[in-house]
């Protein structure tokens, strides 16, 4: 073999040699890759086989949440429509109503004695006023209802008054004042409950009209008033510094001088109030025929005992709708005092200026008391098909209210108080006389 030839050989294997060198690293960078590829598919499938239940289960999974999602999108729809249903009920209850208390003993119905003049919850029981001393229905059974059993119970059938108007937690006890005894005006009567029982406190001088009890200081003061025969005292209000065991005569002093009210018989304070640190009280001053009034306030001082003349009031009488001189409630609260009658919710801070409040929207302002260091205000509002919308509205600054609770009746909620299981309704007042509900109490659940 020459030499050209044996060259082109060997050229011809090493070209040969590299050609099956390249074939064979194709190969082997092709199954490689291809196991490599084969592997991770392998894994993939042995990952699909091996949590083929986890897959299963995370497609469920996801199954049940796309289906969740429906169903919560759709629950969620419902919802908003509840709520859209029942954003101006959201704070209606389900009412029960509790019968009539007094209808057993005044079984004229809508009688005017049925009225639940007050209403209050204490110790695991709600009581309820009645009676009327206008028209002399007395004497007035006293009802209570038992929270825990569901039960009205009689605690006296004939207490000697003509009506139970004003209850008051005096030292932690519950009490009234006499309005109108059944005995001779010599003395006058206010009452504590004792173990169940109403025990009568026969010790105000001539205190036939007792209106309104209030402590301060440690001393129980009761607003009385005289009538125009003259019987009664001429002294509005009286003290008792020794718990009640006795009670003196409050002096009344105008520009200086004594009160002259002996020749205006009818004196009288229905409401107390104490408002930075001092006692006061509204007077209302009328003569015989009516023909002349006044209206005013009068501050305490403890160490003379003896009311003096802050200002006039008549403002409350003049171009009002409603007789003002007897305030559904009257109380301090947030720095202000709080006044409520019929004309609507009156707010000061210094007896001179006034405000007025729209609660929640009502109409007529019925009732007002603090619970829980909350302010709580009743109104109603008179809805078209005549029929009535009673609100209970909460207040934590006296400013701001928010609706608690409503409740809807043939007529309105005029007195409330909260128990220990829901809040309690005194329906109707002497407006609606005649009407059968009238005197009803009504339960609505917290």
């Amino acid at each position: 073999m020459n030499q050209k030839r044996k060259k082109a050989v060997v050229i011809s294997v090493i070209m040969l040699s590299f050609i099956v060198c390249i074939c064979l690293m194709k190969g082997y960078f092709s199954h490689n890759i291809k196991n490599k590829r084969n592997v991770s598919l392998a894994d993939t499938e042995k990952s699909e086989s091996s949590d083929t239940v986890e897959k299963t289960t995370m497609f469920e999974s996801l199954t049940d949440t796309l289906e969740k999602k429906e169903t919560f999108e759709e629950t969620s729809a419902e919802i908003a429509v509840s709520m859209e249903e029942t954003t101006g009920d959201i704070y209606e209850r389900k009412i029960t109503n509790l019968g009539i208390p007094l209808a057993e003993y005044y079984t004229t119905q809508g009688s005017i004695a049925r009225c639940t003049y007050d209403i209050i919850a204490y110790n695991g029981r709600v009581y309820v006023g009645g009676g009327d001393d206008d028209r002399n229905l007395g004497p007035v059974p006293s009802w209570t209802y038992d929270e825990s059993e569901g039960k009205w119970y009689c605690i006296d059938s004939a207490i000697p008054e003509e009506k139970i108007r004003r209850f008051q937690i005096i030292q932690n006890k519950l009490m009234f004042g006499g309005t109108d005894p059944r005995e001779d005006w010599d003395y006058g009567n206010y009452y504590e409950l004792r173990e169940g029982r109403w025990i009568k406190y026969r010790n105000i001088d001539k205190g036939a009209h007792n209106y309104d009890l209030f402590e301060y200081k440690g001393a129980i003061f009761i607003g009385t008033g005289s009538t125009p025969d003259g019987v009664t005292s001429v002294y509005p209000v009286m003290r008792s510094t020794d718990n009640g065991q006795n009670f003196e005569h409050v002096n009344f002093y105008k520009n200086n001088e004594p009160l002259n009210i002996v020749n205006q018989p009818l004196a009288r304070v229905y409401n107390f109030v104490e408002h930075n640190d001092r006692l006061y009280c509204f007077l209302w001053v009328e003569n015989n025929d009516l023909t002349f009034h006044t209206f005013e306030l009068y501050s305490y001082n403890d160490i003379e005992n003896a009311f003096y003349f802050v200002n006039d009031q008549s403002f409350f009488v003049k171009n009002k709708k409603y007789n003002p001189r007897d305030f559904t409630a009257v109380l301090s609260y947030g720095g202000s005092v709080m006044l409520v009658n019929e004309n609507g919710l009156y707010v000061t801070d210094d007896f001179v200026y006034y405000d007025t409040m729209n609660i929640c929207g009502t109409d007529i302002i019925r009732d007002m008391s603090i619970y829980n260091d909350s302010l709580y205000v009743l109104g109603d509002i008179k809805l078209e098909d005549g029929t009535y919308k009673s609100c209970l509205c909460r207040s934590s600054d006296g400013i701001h209210f928010e609706m608690v609770v409503y409740i809807l009746s043939e007529i309105p909620a005029c007195y409330f108080t909260l128990g220990e299981k829901g809040y309690y309704f005194g329906m109707g007042n002497r407006d609606f006389i005649g009407n059968a509900l009238l005197g009803s109490v009504y339960f609505a659940e917290y």
